[in-house]
């Protein structure tokens, strides 16, 4: 087994790191159940993950048959972080067309289709050697040398329909929002628009042999994912402020009411009492403990 450098602590950090967050916001999740961005966001996190491993292994292959079978596998979680990015904009922004959605789930699964039948993988059609180029001083990864797979256009072009979607989903919310709802644009949808631009166009520029340089996702889905990590931590603290907004004005209501001189009750839109003050009991010769839970029709 090769010793460990650089890159594989880079790339386990990265990992780690998305995983950690992922997880973060499963457990909101899981006590804010209306809230399914957070749950896509675990999802959208694992999936980042799993294709970092599989990235990584890329780099780390001695052989063309093993760089062509990493890429393979790395299809699979790579089609969901693609489509998850697109779910979570869609839910998160409250913006994006369907049409494009539907669109970017279709070509994503016809790339996994093509990348068990086609060529080594949907990228290349062959990949007959090798070759090793620095990604940073003293640290080498592998690079293919081989064919582009002519059905390698079908995930280009789920690509540049993401980047539409996340694009057009961005400047709906900026011109529909005030100033959060544009920082949110400006913040998600830039870095992850960014990201994707960037990272579609060095991979096609691999493919064609047009560029010696890696595949290298991963440092771009930990951007998306802190850029979405950031935006979801400030709605959870919005909500945690208004909770305290809201019990601190509940307790100034009740202060107000206890004082008040006259009976007071407040009722619920279903007509049950929820609040009696001390003169209530003297007007209606009911404890107030009683008051409560009752129809205001009949206090006493």
């Amino acid at each position: 087994m090769p010793p460990i450098n650089g890159v594989d602590l880079a790339w386990m950090a990265m990992a780690s790191a998305s995983l950690t967050l992922g997880l973060i916001h499963l457990f909101v999740w899981t006590r804010q159940r209306e809230r399914l961005d957070f749950l896509v966001f675990f999802v959208l996190a694992a999936a980042a993950a799993v294709f970092g491993a599989y990235e990584l292994q890329m780099m780390r292959a001695n052989t063309p048959q093993a760089w062509a079978a990493a890429v393979r596998a790395g299809h699979v979680p790579l089609a969901v972080v693609v489509v998850a990015i697109a779910v979570f904009v869609r839910l998160h922004f409250a913006a994006g067309r369907t049409g494009l959605l539907v669109a970017i789930v279709g070509l994503r699964a016809a790339t996994l289709g093509l990348n068990f039948t086609t060529g080594v993988n949907v990228n290349f059609g062959e990949v007959a050697a090798l070759d090793h180029v620095p990604v940073w001083p003293g640290e080498v990864v592998a690079v293919p040398v081989g064919t582009a797979n002519p059905w390698t256009v079908v995930p280009q072009l789920s690509n540049l329909l993401l980047l539409a979607f996340v694009a057009d989903a961005s400047l709906a919310l900026w011109r529909r929002g005030g100033p959060e709802a544009r920082r949110r644009a400006a913040l998600v949808g830039g870095s992850t628009v960014a990201c994707i631009a960037a990272t579609g166009g060095l991979a096609a520029l691999l493919v064609y042999g047009l560029l010696p340089w890696p595949t290298i996702l991963m440092p771009a889905f930990v951007v998306v994912l802190l850029a979405m990590s950031v935006e979801l931590s400030g709605d959870v603290l919005r909500a945690a402020r208004l909770a305290q907004e809201l019990a601190a004005s509940e307790g100034r209501l009740r202060a107000v009411v206890e004082a008040t001189p006259s009976a007071i009750l407040l009722v619920a839109p279903d007509g049950t009492i929820v609040l009696a003050n001390p003169q209530a009991e003297q007007t209606f010769g009911v404890a107030r403990d009683r008051l409560i839970g009752r129809g205001v029709e009949t206090p006493s």
